[in-house]
C-alpha cells in the first residue's frame, strides 16, 4: 500500500506544473519559429507549430481532467501511462526541431535552435524527474536528433559541438536521476510521516473508543505545578463533558461521596509520601445525587533524588459490576434460604407425621364425641401445617421442571394462604378465584414462584400508599377471533387468565420494555434482586403462555398472565369421599425409620389395623431383618434418608435378595431430593410425610393385593 501511495504522489507531482510547462512550450516554439522563419520553408515551420500546438493542447487537457477527476490510488497507473504518452509526444516534436528547424550552412541559426533545445532539456529535468521513465525518454528523443545532426556536418566545430552535446546530455541524465532520488526520498518521508500520524490518530481513536466502552478513564497529576489532566472518559464518568470544569485535586475530592472522602484522601497521602501505588474504590456523586462506584489505580513517578513528581492512573466505573455482585450475593442468599427451608421442612414433616399417627390412634380409642371432635380439630390444624410445609418445600425445590396435569384454581388458593402471612396487614388483599378448577399442564414450583413474585412485586409497589390494595383474579378466558384481533401474537384456544392488580406507584413507560430483563429492577438499592419478574417471564414461557403489563405512572399496575388450558378436562373438582378403613389380615410389615417416635407410632397404628410389625432404625438393620425373615415379610415401609445406610441403597440390596418384595417409601423431603435422577427406583411408590393414615392403609392393601 505504501508503494502505491508513493507512486500516486510521484504522478501527482508530474501533473502540477503542466500549465506552466505548456506556456513555456508555446513561447519557446514561437521564438524558434520566428528565428528560423527567414531560412526554413514556411510550410515546414507551420506544420511543426501545428504538431506542437497538439502536444500543448493534450498537456492542458490532461491536466484539467486530472484535477477534475481526482483519481484514487488504484486509478493512478492509467494517469501515469497518459503522462508518459504526452512526454513521448513532446520529445518527438521537440526532437524533430533538430532536424526540420536545423538549416544547413547557417551555423548561427543552428546554434539558436540548439540553445532552445538545451534550455528545454534543462527545464525537463526540473519538471519531469519525479519518475525516471518520462525524463529519460524525453531527453533521449529531444537531444539525439540534434546531436547526430552536428556530427554529420563533418567540420571541426560541428563535431566539437556534438561531443559537447553528448557530455551535456549525460550530465542532464545524471542530474535527472539525482533529482528523481531526491523526489522519491522526500515523498517517502512525507508518506511515512502522514501514515505515522494517521496511525497515531487511529490508535488514539481506538483508545478513546475502548475507554468509552469499558468506562475506563485516564488522568495525570503533576505535583510541581498542581496541574491535573483528565481524559474525555474521565469527565464522562464524573457526569461531565470535557471542558465543563477545570480539573483540580479539590474539584475531584468534591465529587467523591462525603462518606468516602477521608478514605480516598488517606490513600492519596500515603501514595505520595511513600511513593507507592495508589488504589481506591469509592463512590462518586453526580448531578441529581446519582451515586456511581469507581475503582482507581495509580503509580508515582519519582525524580533522580527520589522525590514524587507526578502520578498517572486510571479511573474505572464499576457501578454495573458492583450491582451484579450484590444481586448475585442476594441470589445466593435466597438459594441458601431455600436449602435451609428444605431441611427444616423435613424435620417438621417428621414431627407432623408422629402427630398424625397419634391423633389417629387417639380418635380410634376415644369414646366421647366431644373428645373426638376436638381431636378432629387438632387433626385439621396439623393438616393445615402440613400444607404450609408442602408450600415451603415447593419453594425450596430448584431447577426441576416437572410438568403434570394441575388444577390451577385450588392450587393458587393454597398458595395465597401461604402468601397472606408475608403481606403487611394494612394492605388489603382481594382474591377472586373462579369455581372451575382450570386444568393446565404445569409445574407446581414455577407456578408457585410466579404468583409469589407478582404478589411481592405488588406489595412493594403499594407500600407508600394511604389505602393500599392488591387484587388477584383468576378466570377462564377464550381467545376467539375478536380477542386475537387485539392480541395478534396469541394462539386461539382456552386459557386460564390470572391478573394481579395494585394501586401503587406504577411503572414509567420507558422502563416497561426492560421489566423482564434479568437483574433489572426499579427498586432502590438492596430492596430487590432484579430476578423476580424475569423468573415470572421464564415460567410463563415454560408453560407456553403469554404475559402483558398495563401501568399508569402514579396510579398502579396490572400484570396479566395467560396459560393454556388442557383440552377435554373436567372444569369442576370431584367431590371427596371419606375413605373406608380396610383391616389387615395379619401380614408382617417391616417398618424402617431412623426417628424413634415415627417407628413407635407407626408400629402402633399398623398393629391397630391388623398387621404384625418388625422395626429397623436404619438401612443396615433393615437388610439384616429382611434376610432373617424374608419368607414372612409381606411388605416394607422404608424411610429414604437415614444414617449408616439410606433407604434407596437398602432397597436395592433387598431387591437383590428378593426381587418381588413389596416396597413403599416414605420421606419428609421433596421427591426430587430423595430420589436422584440416576436412581433405578424412581418409579417406586412414595408417601410424603405427614401422610393420612387412611391413605397409608389403602396404599398398603393395594400393594399387598396386587
Amino acid at each position: 500500500m505504501e508503494a502505491l501511495q508513493i507512486r500516486f504522489e510521484q504522478v501527482s507531482l508530474l501533473y502540477r506544473p503542466t500549465i506552466s510547462v505548456a506556456i513555456g512550450y508555446g513561447l519557446a516554439a514561437s521564438l524558434v519559429a520566428l528565428v528560423q522563419w527567414t531560412v526554413i520553408d514556411h510550410t515546414v515551420i507551420l506544420t511543426w507549430l501545428a504538431c506542437m500546438g497538439l502536444v500543448i493542447a493534450g498537456r492542458v487537457l490532461s491536466f484539467i481532467s486530472f484535477q477534475r477527476n481526482e483519481p484514487d490510488l488504484h486509478d493512478i497507473k492509467r494517469w501515469e501511462q497518459l503522462f508518459l504518452t504526452g512526454s513521448i509526444a513532446a520529445g518527438l516534436v521537440w526532437g524533430s526541431a533538430g532536424i526540420w528547424l536545423f538549416p544547413h550552412g547557417y551555423f548561427e541559426y543552428q546554434i539558436l535552435t540548439l540553445l532552445a533545445l538545451v534550455g528545454l532539456s534543462a527545464g525537463g529535468v526540473t519538471t519531469l524527474s519525479a519518475l525516471r521513465l518520462p525524463i529519460f525518454i524525453f531527453l533521449a528523443l529531444l537531444m539525439t536528433p540534434v546531436t547526430i545532426h552536428f556530427f554529420v556536418e563533418y567540420n571541426d566545430i560541428s563535431t566539437a559541438v556534438g561531443g559537447m552535446m553528448i557530455v551535456y546530455t549525460a550530465f542532464l541524465a545524471s542530474s535527472a536521476y539525482q533529482s528523481y532520488k531526491n523526489h522519491l526520498e522526500n515523498i517517502t518521508l512525507r508518506i511515512e510521516s502522514i501514515n505515522r500520524e494517521s496511525h497515531i490518530r487511529e490508535t488514539e481513536k481506538r483508545l478513546l473508543q475502548t475507554q468509552r466502552i469499558a468506562h475506563l478513564g485516564g488522568w495525570e497529576w503533576n505535583f510541581e505545578n498542581k496541574d491535573l489532566y483528565w481524559s474525555d472518559e474521565t469527565y464522562r464518568i464524573f457526569g461531565l463533558q470535557p471542558g465543563d470544569i477545570e480539573p483540580s485535586y479539590e474539584a475531584y475530592i468534591a465529587l467523591i461521596h462525603p462518606d468516602d472522602r477521608k478514605k480516598v484522601q488517606h490513600a492519596v497521602k500515603k501514595a505520595v509520601e511513600e511513593c507507592t501505588a495508589f488504589h481506591a474504590s469509592h463512590r462518586i456523586v453526580l448531578a441529581g445525587q446519582v451515586e456511581r462506584f469507581v475503582n482507581q489505580e495509580g503509580e508515582i513517578h519519582v525524580s533522580d533524588t527520589g522525590q514524587a513528581m507526578r502520578m498517572t492512573g486510571t479511573i474505572h466505573d464499576i457501578t454495573e459490576h458492583t450491582k451484579l455482585e450484590e444481586q448475585l450475593l442476594q441470589s445466593q442468599k435466597m438459594e441458601a434460604v431455600g436449602t435451609l427451608v428444605g431441611g427444616i421442612a423435613h424435620d417438621f414433616n417428621n414431627i407432623l407425621a408422629g402427630m398424625a399417627g397419634n391423633l389417629y390412634l387417639a380418635k380410634k380409642n376415644a369414646q366421647e364425641p366431644d373428645v373426638q371432635k376436638k381431636l378432629a380439630r387438632i387433626e385439621q390444624l396439623s393438616l393445615r401445617a402440613a400444607d404450609l410445609i408442602k408450600q415451603l418445600m415447593t419453594f425450596a425445590r430448584k431447577d426441576r421442571v416437572m410438568m403434570k396435569s394441575l388444577a390451577l384454581a385450588p392450587f393458587f388458593k393454597e398458595v395465597l394462604k401461604l402468601l397472606r402471612s408475608s403481606i403487611p396487614e394494612n394492605i388489603e388483599i382481594y382474591p377472586s378465584l373462579c369455581s372451575e378448577s382450570l386444568q393446565i399442564d404445569g409445574d407446581e414450583t414455577q407456578l408457585h414462584q410466579l404468583l409469589m413474585n407478582l404478589v411481592n412485586n405488588a406489595r412493594d409497589a403499594v407500600e407508600d400508599e394511604d389505602e393500599p390494595y392488591i387484587k388477584i383474579k383468576l378466570e377462564a378466558c377464550n381467545a376467539d377471533d375478536a380477542f386475537i384481533h387485539s392480541h395478534r401474537y396469541f394462539k386461539a384456544g382456552a386459557y386460564a387468565h390470572l391478573s394481579v392488580e395494585d394501586n401503587g406507584s406504577g411503572i414509567p413507560e420507558n422502563q416497561i420494555e426492560h421489566l423482564f430483563e434479568p437483574f433489572f429492577t426499579t427498586k432502590e438499592q438492596g430492596k430487590g434482586t432484579g430476578l423476580g419478574l424475569s423468573m415470572v417471564f421464564g415460567a410463563v414461557k415454560t408453560h407456553h403462555g403469554y404475559i402483558e403489563v398495563e401501568s399508569i405512572e402514579g396510579k398502579g399496575s396490572t400484570f396479566h398472565i395467560y396459560l393454556p388450558l388442557l383440552k377435554n378436562q373436567m372444569l369442576t373438582p370431584e367431590p371427596l369421599h371419606e375413605e373406608e378403613v380396610i383391616e389387615g389380615l395379619g401380614e408382617l410389615i417391616l417398618l424402617v425409620d431412623d426417628e424413634p417416635n415415627i417407628r413407635e407410632m407407626g408400629s402402633e397404628v399398623l398393629s391397630s389395623l391388623g398387621y404384625k410389625v418388625l422395626q429397623a432404625s436404619n438401612g443396615i438393620e433393615a437388610v439384616d431383618l429382611f434376610t432373617a425373615n424374608k419368607d414372612e415379610v409381606a411388605l416394607i415401609v422404608m424411610d429414604i434418608v437415614m444414617p449408616l445406610l439410606g433407604g434407596v441403597k437398602a432397597a436395592e440390596l433387598i431387591k437383590n435378595i428378593c426381587p418381588d418384595v413389596k416396597l413403599i417409601f416414605s420421606t419428609g423431603y421433596d421427591r426430587g431430593v430423595a430420589f436422584p435422577d440416576i436412581s433405578p427406583l424412581t418409579e417406586a411408590v412414595i408417601l410424603t410425610k405427614p401422610y393420612n393414615i387412611n391413605v397409608l392403609n389403602k396404599m398398603i392393601r393395594q400393594e399387598l393385593d396386587a
